[in-house]
């Protein structure tokens, strides 16, 4: 008896099935839609890093280097200011293109890829849309002379000269 009173205790594990086997099925399943899932995240990934390096290397028509922008907010008192803004942007162009170094300058209104394009419908003379007539209204872009001597290639066509 004193043998026994000295002997370890003893653990005795009694192991139950601890879900069906349907809930089995239902979390394999699961899994193995969450490993298809980071599969096409990281297929869709690379496909974009790769469409992101072929954007890179597309010709965007002009030359960008040596090439200064910036941006002025002019005032904008109403439609009949065009005059004076127009002025306003003429007398600072000259100012630039005096700077030592200068080839050419130029002004728009949006930058090629930037934000700043307007769109205003186009309308013969004295025409009056009929109510819920759909109107043309394509992408209105305002340039100065010299803009395109600055850096923009034309493809087609001839450039703009003051007349």
């Amino acid at each position: 008896m004193a043998a026994a009173s000295q002997r370890a205790p003893t653990l005795t594990l009694i192991l139950l099935p601890s879900a069906s086997r349907g809930a089995g099925l239902t979390r394999r399943a699961l899994v193995a839609a969450q490993v298809a899932l980071a599969f096409v995240l990281l297929i869709g990934g690379g496909l974009l890093f790769a469409s992101f390096r072929h954007l890179l290397a597309v010709d965007t028509g002009f030359n960008p280097s040596r090439v200064l922008t910036g941006t002025v907010n002019l005032p904008w008192v109403g439609d009949g200011d065009h005059a004076s803004r127009n002025e306003i942007v003429d007398r600072a162009l000259e100012h630039v293109r005096r700077l030592p170094g200068v080839a050419a300058a130029g002004a728009t209104d949006a930058i090629p890829f930037g934000s700043g394009a307007g769109s205003r419908p186009i309308l013969p003379e004295a025409y009056a849309p009929t109510p819920g007539e759909s109107v043309i209204s394509p992408n209105t872009v305002r340039i100065t002379l010299g803009y395109f001597e600055a850096g923009c290639a034309i493809e087609a066509g001839s450039l703009l000269y003051d007349e």
